[in-house]
């Protein structure tokens, strides 16, 4: 730009900041030529912006008229500058800056007269952005006079917050009580997390903003995709005061397994017990008691067993206080309520409820197709004896009520998790099966269990056939004799796709040429590299 421009760019800034509407328009009835300096981005210091915003910044709403009806075009165009609190913004517009500073007048003519757009801010809709900063008056204005609509606004990214999530994850508890006044969706959940607004404020530890999202009947049992509940998460934070209130505003059984399940987890998801851990599930676990007592709600414990040294859940608090230092018996305290909570699958007394959340969770569990580092996955795991040794705690004595392999677990994985588990996947060690491996090695006294899982791998189409790393088939690895009489029992004639893979394997023909990338065809062909004797299957070839 040259001298002259920049000259008549400063004398147009100087009308536009001093409010001087009616110099200005006989400024641009007279130079007609500078027209299209109006929408051009204007730099000072660090801030980019153009005069309607710099109108709109000072609140000269003559002036903005006037700009308009010059150049209604320049409404949307974007800069860069400080927020009333000292912030530096970009991709603001007109519109943003006049809410910023609370010029309201100025912000209705930008949508009445120059129909600015809502929806445009920096990051979000505008109604979307004052919740996330606390700005009680903006959001007031733009629900107030029909700007936007509380529960249509959200945020324009995967993750869909409404402006009452948002507003409660900042802790600006003036918003929340006024969109809840006017009819915000309490249980509207965002999509990425499935979380609420009472889940967000719990996991932040906001107790105002809690306490006016229960007064207003946020549900308090919601779970978010963690499954998560409030009281859950404000445990996680040790938020104290949060758990008082949750305990007190409903202090049912549930209410407490939460506060429980989370003072164990600070033990069974570790290793190593440190002392901060051991003191924060203490804690937890105290202030449960402290509140079964005061609400008259009575644990019901498991009768003591030998895999837990015939210890029991603590009942009072007394019996916490004399444990509260002994690593070990913290981890039989943790174990004990994990138990007492989570094994309800195969209790008469499970609810519809509780069967479906658990399959959901099984379903959820094999869609992450979770690995070892072997490269073994659930199935896998779920009939290997050596998965019970991964245990962090005493695998000697809990192998005697949750042996591997596993009939239990093998039949849920494939009963609502088949559709992403592959019954024929190898890990890498030695390419097993797990076939391969419930054939190979387990412990007699569960023989039983064994050739039922073997059954069931059977009926879910393992494959007899495929052959590991040292060239052997499942039928190879087998050393008992009960178990090779079912698999020969339960071997069907081959089928002419195995027959054509073992052919390609027996004479080496080479296919790199047709197919020079791996393919799930040439994995199938790889999975026959070797071909049981006859003796051992009981057929030939061509039989």
């Amino acid at each position: 730009m040259g001298e002259n421009n920049f000259d008549i760019e400063q004398e147009l800034c100087k009308f536009v900041r001093d409010g001087r509407s009616i110099e200005f328009d006989e400024y641009l009835h007279i130079h007609s030529d500078v027209s299209n300096l109006l929408t051009t981005i204007i730099q000072q210091h660090n801030e980019y912006f153009t005069l309607l915003m710099l109108a709109a910044l000072n609140g000269h709403d003559e002036v903005v008229r006037l700009l308009l009806s010059h150049s209604p075009t320049g409404i949307e165009v974007e800069g860069s500058v400080y927020d009333s609190e000292g912030n530096f913004v970009e991709h603001i517009t007109a519109l943003w800056c006049a809410l910023d500073r609370g010029h309201f007048e100025v912000a209705r003519t930008l949508i009445d007269f120059g129909e600015a757009d809502v929806n445009h801010g920096p990051y979000y809709p505008l109604l979307i952005d004052a919740s996330k900063k606390g700005r009680l008056d903006i959001v007031q204005f733009l629900l107030e006079n029909g700007y936007a609509d509380v529960n249509q606004t959200i945020t324009n990214d995967a993750n869909k917050y409404s402006s009452l999530i948002l507003s409660a994850h900042y802790g600006h508890k003036n918003v929340v009580a006024y969109l809840l006044d006017i009819g915000a969706d309490i249980e509207y959940r965002a999509h990425a997390e499935q979380n609420t607004a009472l889940t967000t404020a719990a996991r932040e530890g906001h107790l105002t903003i809690i306490q006016l999202l229960c007064w207003a009947g946020a549900s308090i049992n919601v779970k978010n995709h963690n499954g998560k509940t409030p009281m859950m998460l404000v445990a996680e934070r040790d938020a104290f005061e949060a758990i008082d209130f949750l305990l007190e505003y409903i202090h049912d059984e549930t209410t407490f397994d939460d506060l429980e399940l989370v003072a164990s987890s600070y033990i069974t998801s570790n290793n190593v017990i440190t002392l901060d851990e051991r003191q924060r599930m203490v804690r937890l676990l105290r202030k449960s008691l402290e509140q079964r007592v005061l609400f008259n709600v009575q644990k019901t414990v498991s009768q003591p067993i030998a895999a837990y040294d015939f210890q029991k859940e603590c009942e009072t608090i007394d019996e916490l206080d004399q444990i509260q230092y002994d690593n070990d018996r913290l981890c039989i305290e943790a174990l004990l309520i994990c138990e007492r909570i989570l094994l309800v699958l195969e209790q008469t007394t499970a609810s519809n409820e509780d069967r479906r959340s658990i399959i959901i969770w099984i379903r959820k569990l094999c869609q992450k197709q979770y690995t070892t580092t072997e490269g073994q996955n659930l199935l896998h795991m779920s009939v290997n004896p050596q998965t019970c040794y991964g245990i962090n705690y005493r695998p000697t004595d809990i192998i005697q009520v949750l042996p591997f392999p596993n009939l239990d677990s093998t039949q849920l994985l494939l009963a609502y998790g088949q559709q992403w588990i592959d019954v024929n996947a190898r890990d890498q060690n030695r390419s097993d099966t797990a076939l391969h491996i419930v054939s190979r090695n387990f412990d007699q006294n569960i023989k039983e269990n064994v050739m039922k899982i073997i059954e069931i791998l059977l009926n879910a189409n393992a494959h007899i056939d495929y052959v590991n790393y040292h060239g052997k088939t499942p039928f190879d690895e087998v050393v008992d004799t009960d178990i090779r009489f079912l698999l020969q029992s339960k071997h069907k004639l081959p089928r002419l796709k195995c027959l054509c893979a073992r052919l390609i394997t027996i004479h080496q023909i080479t296919y790199d040429h047709v197919w020079p990338k791996p393919t799930a065809l040439t994995n199938f062909v790889q999975l026959h590299n070797v071909l049981p004797s006859e003796d051992e299957m009981g057929f030939g070839l061509f039989d």
